[in-house]
């Protein structure tokens, strides 16, 4: 099994993103305790409802949120090219990730907004709660729509590696998938029906695959036909005619040489 060898060279190439957004929230972390607690910033009255140190913490909040938002984005797209038997993984982090966004923006920006609101700072907290529960719907629809997958994956049966048939065989008594190795449905007890072998390359099909993806073969035909197919076709070689007399070449049906006149034979 190579499993194992292709988990360490994922993990590998994820890691400098790991450490580089994980580096910068840190970073940004530590400097915005450090602007919470300086005192010379509560001292600084502005003429607003809102102090400087709550402005300051806003823009460093929203600094965080660009680069979680931005690591979710280049992680959907790496795991959907290192992990290609489950790229829904890395759409499900993307929208956890915009779930944490969520949180911090209304933490960020509550100092700022809420006292302008005066009576109606509800829409504030409403407002929030909407997105909040938009993106926390759509992260437990993938969770839901993909959890066969998952479950899988968590398992270790999932290797990095894409099988030679679909990951899933669609029942065709419920319309329920199931995994690609398995004899019977685990939703209805009905026997799924097999992958087939391409009679010329060996590549496993669907069950109902008509052509062999990898060599173009019709499924059902013999590697003997194949064979006699390949066969080299006999070629009819085709000679110029030549005059009878000086073997000049002549234009076929022509009755008399025209270099040297001399009449020629009719077949």
């Amino acid at each position: 099994m190579q499993a194992e060898p292709k988990t360490k060279n994922t993990i590998s190439q994820l890691l400098p993103l790991l450490m580089q957004t994980g580096v910068g929230v840190i970073l940004l972390l530590i400097i915005w305790l450090v602007v919470n607690n300086l005192p010379m910033l509560n001292a600084i009255a502005l003429p607003l409802d809102f102090t400087l140190t709550d402005l300051l913490g806003a823009a460093i909040l929203t600094a965080i949120v660009v680069i979680l938002c931005n690591f979710g984005v280049r992680m959907e797209l790496r795991l959907a090219y290192l992990v290609k038997s489950f790229p829904q993984g890395g759409t499900m982090l993307k929208q956890l990730v915009y779930l944490i966004a969520v949180l911090i923006v209304y933490f960020a920006f509550r100092p700022l907004v809420v006292p302008y609101l005066k009576n109606y700072d509800w829409i504030y907290h409403l407002l929030f709660l909407v997105v909040f529960l938009a993106y926390l719907g759509i992260l437990g629809y993938s969770i839901y729509n993909n959890i066969e997958e998952l479950t899988a994956v968590i398992s270790g049966r999932y290797i990095q590696e894409k099988p030679s048939v679909a990951a899933n065989i669609v029942c065709g008594k419920c319309g329920e998938k199931n995994f690609h190795d398995s004899r019977f449905c685990s939703f209805c007890g009905a026997e799924l029906p097999r992958p087939v072998k391409c009679s010329s390359c060996g590549t496993l099909l669907e069950p109902d695959a008509k052509f062999c993806y990898a060599c173009g073969w019709k499924v059902g035909e013999s590697a003997e036909n194949k064979a006699a197919g390949d066969a080299p076709e006999e070629t009819v070689s085709y000679q110029t005619p030549t005059c009878i007399s000086c073997k000049a070449e002549i234009r076929p049906g022509v009755q008399f040489c025209p270099f040297c006149g001399t009449a020629q034979k009719q077949e």
